[in-house]
């Protein structure tokens, strides 16, 4: 046997453990799915997420001046009313009321609002909200009726409003 033969003979006897020569590992290890969230991790979000609406509703809670109102890129002039919240009812202006919900648990929050107009129709009004000192602001579209769906973000809102609180 030449050496070239002694050294083709060794390495394919090598050749099936590696050139390490441990034995084959098998198949790669599989991707497993993160650990399930410890129940105790479940409550305490939810204890967060409800400490923070909690929050919310009660900054909410008031008379808030219309400051600023836009409607399709266009700013609306004069007085734009107020707007009351009280416990989960809205006021706007002492004409509409409705029953609204808020959600913190999305970003950006959401508000909608459910209410009966003039005509005895069902409203459904999402919006954005944020506060920013003392001011709300809120986002919503336009039209806006019966759009339940929140917007992604301020940027896509058609309808802008900032409102104040109002002064005692």
């Amino acid at each position: 046997m030449t050496n070239r033969h002694l050294i083709a003979a060794a390495f394919l006897c090598v050749l099936p453990f590696g050139l390490s020569g441990a034995a084959p590992l098998g198949d790669p290890p599989q991707k497993t799915d993160p650990p399930a969230p410890d129940s105790a991790d479940v409550k305490k979000r939810k204890a967060e997420q409800e400490e923070l609406k909690a929050r919310d509703l009660k900054k909410l809670q008031g008379k808030w001046v219309v400051v600023r109102e836009v409607i399709a890129g266009t700013l609306q002039e004069g007085d734009r009313g107020h707007r009351i919240f009280k416990d989960n009812t809205l006021r706007v202006n002492r004409v509409t009321e409705g029953a609204f919900t808020i959600d913190t648990s999305v970003r950006p929050k959401c508000l909608t609002l459910t209410y009966t107009d003039e005509k005895q129709r069902k409203r459904t009004v999402a919006y954005i909200y944020s506060f920013d000192d003392d001011h709300l602001l809120l986002g919503g579209r336009f039209p806006h009726f019966n759009e339940d769906r929140p917007l992604p973000d301020f940027a896509y809102a058609a309808t802008f409003l900032r409102l104040e609180r109002a002064k005692e």
